[in-house]
């Protein structure tokens, strides 16, 4: 009889991880499950639910300790890393993003080095769509490998960048980094906070159900995932019924109490550009492999309104939102910090030039929607230029493909011998800075020069001299609409405790 693997997972609390604890521990006859989980008097709450299951191990400890990740990962065979210190939060306390996010990814990688035979464990890296920022219409279909572009002031797209790149890089045999999108069901406590306003109504994500990440999970610690999955970048998306706007989700989710996403925002109250979001052309690859699609989006919406309609027959009928209190409510929390009110009332220029490209660009807003157009985007997939012949196999490509695809960044690829791919050699980029850096990381994964990536959002005179990059600014920012906003925290310092 084959002995259980050992599966270490991280964030057993969230949406994702939780749904992933319990794909896995109903599969106790070939898995052992070890969670870390802080040991807050909540998760303690939370995982008594769960404790008694004797095919779980749970270590009460904190991500940013490298002595209870270590305790962790030895004696692994997987580790599924879903923990993260999550938007908005991470976004108000940037230092503790990059402390939690980066610094516990450096601890995992540490740690499976650290083992007597690091290339038997298999690490599972979970990103994130915010990584590539703002791509509404015309832009909006993506694919791994565009450029990496995180929105301004979005610090959990910030630690998340850092982290991947450190997965990447990190010479493992068995990596993969695999980018989450929109998770329905939403944290119910986002939805209360100033972010709402970030995403414009028109701004389209191609979703995935909790269940479905959950599978995801499970599956990719099969034995019948396929050697040649590792070492790869790959999109988590719920596929071609699950590609909606911002207002189609939010009128579905309303629509059981009677009214919709018109009734309770008003268009002034929205962000122009700068939130995260995309179609995929390529998540139906990711799916081949782990097999994780289980359900429309109508499957989905309809039991949601079911679960709904039983909510309000048993409520209480004055607790109920009504339209004008939900209005009310939304109107608040565009004042609150960080809000599209509160950058335009109390002078936050850089917020507004980020959100708005400029103040008059703001106050320019409709006031009705009855002035807002929302034209079909386009079901057409279109896919960006990356710069290299995309026809060759990896082994295939040499030095001048490698220079053909740093110029189109607006750099030079200093020295590659075919057969690189996954080793760093040396680049330049448009400005001067010199890196090492894998071809995987520049043109599987649309990383370029960390040092542009860590000191500012400095998009605008990047685009300027990178056609690659471009090609996500462009369409969306005309020349007046250029900025340059430093970052508050960076990837340095933070290499784990």
């Amino acid at each position: 009889m084959l002995s259980k693997k050992i599966i270490f997972l991280t964030g057993a609390t969230g949406t994702m991880g939780e749904e992933g604890l319990k794909q896995i521990l109903s599969r106790s006859d070939r898995f052992n499950l070890r969670v870390l989980v802080r040991p807050s008097a909540k998760n303690k709450a939370f995982m008594s639910r769960y404790e008694h299951d004797a095919a779980l191990e749970i270590v009460w400890g904190d991500l940013c300790c490298y002595d209870d990740i270590l305790r962790c990962v030895t004696g692994a065979d997987y580790v599924l890393h879903v923990g993260a210190f999550v938007s908005p939060e991470a976004d108000k306390l940037p230092q503790r993003s990059l402390e939690v996010n980066l610094g516990s990814t450096m601890n995992i990688i540490r740690a499976i080095k650290a083992q007597p035979d690091p290339d038997a464990i298999k690490l599972v890296y979970i990103g994130t769509v915010a990584e590539t920022g703002c791509r509404l219409p015309p832009i909006h279909w993506g694919r791994c490998g565009d450029p990496i572009k995180g929105s301004a002031f979005d610090y959990y797209a910030v630690s998340k960048i850092a982290a991947e790149r450190a997965v990447i890089e990190s010479g493992l045999k068995h990596w993969v980094s695999l980018r989450q999108t929109g998770i329905m069901p939403s944290k119910e406590s986002a939805a209360r906070e100033p972010i709402i306003f970030h995403q414009p109504p028109q701004n389209l994500l191609e979703w995935v159900t909790s269940i479905e990440s959950g599978l995801l999970l499970a599956n990719v610690c099969e034995d019948w995932v396929p050697e040649k999955f590792w070492r790869g970048i790959y999109n988590i998306g719920g596929g071609e019924s699950l590609r909606l706007n911002y207002i189609q989700y939010f009128d579905d989710m309303l629509k059981p109490f009677g009214f919709g996403f018109k009734d309770v925002f008003e268009p002034r109250w929205f962000a122009r550009f700068n939130f995260h979001g995309q179609w995929y052309t390529d998540s139906d690859a990711l799916n081949d492999i782990l097999r994780f699609r289980v359900m429309t989006y109508q499957q989905y919406i309809a039991g949601a309104w079911q679960a709904m309609e039983t909510m309000i027959a048993n409520g209480d009928a004055a607790a109920l939102p009504t339209k004008e209190r939900m209005k009310a409510m939304h109107e608040q929390i565009a004042h609150q910090e960080m809000g599209t009110l509160w950058m335009l009332e109390e002078g936050h220029d850089d917020w507004v030039r980020a959100f708005f490209g400029s103040r008059a660009a703001a106050l320019a807003q409709p006031k009705s929607w009855d002035e807002v157009e929302f034209p079909e985007p386009s079901r057409t997939p279109v896919y960006l230029n990356h710069g290299y012949d995309e026809s060759k196999p990896l082994e295939q490509l040499g030095l001048n493909d490698m220079k053909e695809a740093a110029e189109f960044r607006g750099g030079a690829c200093l020295d590659y011998t075919a057969g690189d791919f996954y080793r760093p050699v040396r680049w330049r980029c448009a400005f001067g800075h010199e890196f090492e850096a894998s071809p995987n990381l520049i043109l599987k994964g649309g990383h370029w020069c960390p040092e542009c990536e860590r000191n500012a959002w400095n998009y605008g005179a990047v685009a300027a001299r990178s056609p690659f990059f471009n090609q996500v600014w462009a369409p969306l920012h005309d020349i007046s609409e250029s900025f340059s906003i430093p970052k508050k925290v960076n990837d340095l310092g933070y290499q784990g405790k």
